[in-house]
């Protein structure tokens, strides 16, 4: 057998040098993960913002509670919450934190809620039932709604009819009566010689009708002066409308 030839042997050791470089090369490749970028162009330590046209917000920090808005290739916006009860509103171009508009109509708001049952009338002289002052300005709603639950009982008054009064007023000024009426029969006849009426009141007035600082009250009276004819009234509510 012809033995190599020194020059034959360098060649083969640099084929196999080249060989192996190559194999530790692909190995050291395939073991690391392929970003898909360039790492360098993202910051170092995690310090740096990412911009917003790699996928970031192009700031920092973002301030707790405020709402993120687009900004093209910038950095985003930020609407902080501002004043409690404040909507996030736009004028057609961009986006704030501001008060209820005053074109929003519909909106309805409970202005005040009194469910604690009035003192009950035993006579037929006018008594004051529900009371309550309007303390805001006639132009922040349009209307206001004004509710009441009445009832009036008869007892043990036979052959007696009795009306009941109920007067809704805004200061002296009479806005509406509700009158509801019953005949009281025997202990033979109907109801047992009793007579109970429950109905509501529901009433809109027109914010410009009333003054600010305007009182709203339930008047209650009877056609009776029997004991045992009683009226009261509960859950008193107003509500303003947009």
């Amino acid at each position: 057998m012809e033995k190599l030839k020194p020059r034959n042997k360098n060649i083969l050791s640099l084929l196999l040098l080249s060989g192996l470089v190559f194999s530790v090369v692909q190995i050291t490749r395939s073991a690391a993960p392929n970003p898909g970028h360039v790492w360098s162009e993202i910051g170092t330590g995690g310090t740096e913002a990412l911009s917003a046209s790699r996928g970031g917000t192009g700031t920092s920090t973002l301030a707790a509670e405020s709402v993120i808005l687009g900004n093209g290739t910038g950095a985003v916006k930020l609407v902080a919450p501002g004043t409690s009860g404040n909507l996030l509103t736009s004028n057609g171009t961009s986006w704030t934190s501001a008060t209820s508009p005053s074109a929003l109509t519909g909106a309805v708001f409970l202005l005040s809620a009194n469910e604690v049952n009035s003192s009950i009338q035993t006579d037929t002289a006018n008594a004051t039932h529900k009371f309550w002052v309007l303390n805001v300005p006639n132009t922040t709603y349009s209307y206001y709604l004004i509710t009441a639950s009445v009832n009036g009982n008869e007892a043990s008054n036979t052959n007696v009819r009795t009306f009941f009064n109920w007067h809704l007023m805004e200061g002296s000024n009479l806005l509406e009566t509700y009158q509801w009426a019953g005949y009281s029969f025997t202990t033979s006849g109907v109801r047992n010689n009793s007579v109970k009426f429950v109905g509501t009141i529901k009433t809109l007035v027109a914010a410009s009708a009333v003054p600010n600082s305007a009182n709203f009250s339930i008047i209650g009276n009877k056609n009776q002066a029997n004991t045992r004819i009683t009226l009261m009234v509960h859950s008193f509510r107003v509500y303003g409308i947009k």
